[in-house]
């Protein structure tokens, strides 16, 4: 198998649908699938920003995504063809009231609301370049106190059942949130240091390269602008769910632009991870133009 991940990112599909494709992914040249978070969603809605506000930091799955024995179906299958299967995981915050208060969701796992010392109260900020502020502020939703260590040993059984049921790697969700260890936080060490034998990928978007050395000490990082220094730690693409659906930046993109770009991505950063991102509504994915792209440099 080629030390490049070329990953198929299958979002918002359920997991019976992508089993079926696994042969399609197989000849079409990914090594590698990223699936929707599986940590339940508030009002059981079917919205894709509802899969990253969780109602529990566990393995509880979704009507959207489906159920912890689709995900061990789903990688039996995945691995009798040698493809890997990313997880997505959301650790910083949970869902919040529909009111939009830094208030979290009727539905909110009791074993974390009745634990005051798991939230952080933070205040809203939009500072993300100020580091102090991403790592303790909240943006949006309820933020949990990713420092204490009786929260951090509930994402760590919450990560083992991922990893237990055949997952083979995790993407962290709102990595720069996190601080790092020279900041005061022992989080990476503490909970990813154990999955180190896993392809884990930190989400660090506009994060520039001398930030994203300081977190591939730790882990690799999905990336948009910059590269770190070691490219082989970086996973790049064209699109995202991000790009597509939350701030539209590539919904006008046509099949050749796509095709070009791609060729170009993998073409001319070889070191890198690359990841595809899927349209709910397009079989480029795994058109002919796409396999010999991805055959050719991989």
């Amino acid at each position: 198998m080629s030390k490049r991940q070329i990953i198929a990112h299958f979002f918002q599909w359920r997991l019976t649908d992508i089993t079926k494709e696994l042969d399609n992914v197989k000849l079409a040249g990914y090594n590698a699938i990223q699936i929707s978070p599986m940590q339940g969603c508030k009002d059981d809605g079917n919205e894709f920003w509802k899969l990253y506000q969780p109602t529990h930091m566990a393995l509880v799955g979704s009507k959207q995504i489906g159920y912890k024995k689709d995900l061990i179906e789903l990688c039996s299958e995945a691995k009798k063809r040698n493809i890997k299967v990313i997880a997505d995981v959301v650790l910083r915050h949970t869902a919040g009231v529909n009111s939009g208060e830094l208030i979290p969701h009727e539905t909110v796992d009791k074993k974390l609301t009745d634990n005051p010392y798991f939230w952080t109260n933070a205040k809203n900020t939009t500072n993300f370049k100020d580091r102090w502020s991403a790592t303790n502020l909240a943006f949006g939703m309820p933020m949990l106190d990713y420092n204490n260590w009786e929260l951090q040993d509930i994402y760590i059984r919450f990560l083992d059942e991922l990893k237990e049921s055949g997952c083979d790697g995790f993407r962290v969700d709102m990595s720069k949130h996190f601080a790092l260890e020279e900041e005061g936080s022992v989080f990476w060490t503490r909970v990813f240091s154990r999955y180190s034998s896993l392809f884990n990928y930190a989400e660090c978007l506009e994060c520039d390269k001398n930030l994203l050395d300081k977190y591939t000490k730790f882990i690799n990082v999905i990336t948009d602008y910059y590269l770190p220094t070691d490219k082989s730690k970086a996973i790049i693409y064209i699109m995202s769910h991000d790009t597509e659906e939350t701030w539209g930046f590539t919904k006008k993109m046509k099949d050749n632009d796509i095709i070009r770009e791609w060729r170009n991505l993998l073409n001319d950063n070889k070191e890198s991870h690359v990841l595809f991102y899927i349209r709910s509504w397009s079989d480029l994915w795994k058109s002919d133009a796409i396999k010999e792209i991805n055959y050719t440099y991989r």
